[in-house]
């Protein structure tokens, strides 16, 4: 019985050993980001998601660089022609959603790196704290969730003491991807009528199309400041 018993978890190991590996792998790939610069000259990352693995989180982390290209940059608008974005050699998400700090090789482009973007040139960065990181449990009218949908519809980001990065948080598809720097309040303020760090309100998105101009104006109407990043396409 012994015998037979040690038969089948020498079958059952291997088999069990290869899914776990598998399910590992998912997130292995390679994962562009947008880099964006803070008031006191922090370095950020948006890591540009899609509904699907392996790139279904927004993650947003603080980084450093090997030298002062990064930095010498310059951060001109929200256009897809003047967005920094960065392509790292291949690696697993789940090291960003785990929360660790690593080092990695980088491609530098101007403008968006799939649709036309220059590349400037290589350089090594570290990931070196995470500042949100968020799974997308996103589905269509058609489908039932598989988990509630947040009413939030921002969350804030506090990047240095006196300015804030507010995300959109993607659920819903059709859907979209945003990011904007504002000035940080006084905690007894209210900066953009009855806010909180978690954004429970329809002001930023309305009811309109989901285009890229619709919801520049919708930003800047509510935040009373140009977005930093805005991506429809991905969402759609």
């Amino acid at each position: 019985m012994k015998q037979i018993f040690l038969v089948i978890c020498l079958i059952l190991t291997p088999l069990t050993g290869a899914n776990e590996s598998t399910h590992k792998a998912n997130y292995l790939g390679t994962h562009g980001m947008v880099l964006l610069k803070g008031s006191g000259g922090e370095l950020i990352v948006s890591h540009l998601p899609l509904f699907h693995r392996p790139h279904d989180y927004q993650i947003i982390y603080r980084v450093e660089a090997s030298n002062n290209q990064l930095r010498q940059l310059d951060f001109l608008s929200a256009e897809q022609d003047d967005l920094i974005t960065l392509v790292p050699n291949k690696f697993d998400l789940m090291r960003l959603i785990n929360k660790e700090q690593f080092n990695i090789t980088v491609d530098v482009f101007r403008g968006h790196f799939e649709r036309g973007g220059t590349k400037l040139f290589q350089t090594n960065i570290t990931f070196k704290s995470p500042l949100f990181i968020r799974k997308i449990n996103a589905f269509t009218g058609k489908d039932k969730p598989t988990s509630p949908l947040s009413k939030e519809q921002f969350k804030k980001v506090t990047i240095n003491n006196n300015q804030e990065l507010w995300v959109h948080l993607i659920d819903r598809q059709p859907s979209f991807d945003a990011l904007v720097f504002n000035k940080k309040v006084e905690r007894n303020k209210k900066p953009f009528g009855n806010h909180s760090s978690e954004k429970d309100t329809t002001a930023c998105t309305g009811d309109g199309l989901i285009t890229r101009i619709n919801i520049s104006k919708l930003l800047v109407n509510c935040f009373k400041q140009a977005p930093s990043y805005i991506e429809v396409n991905d969402f759609k």
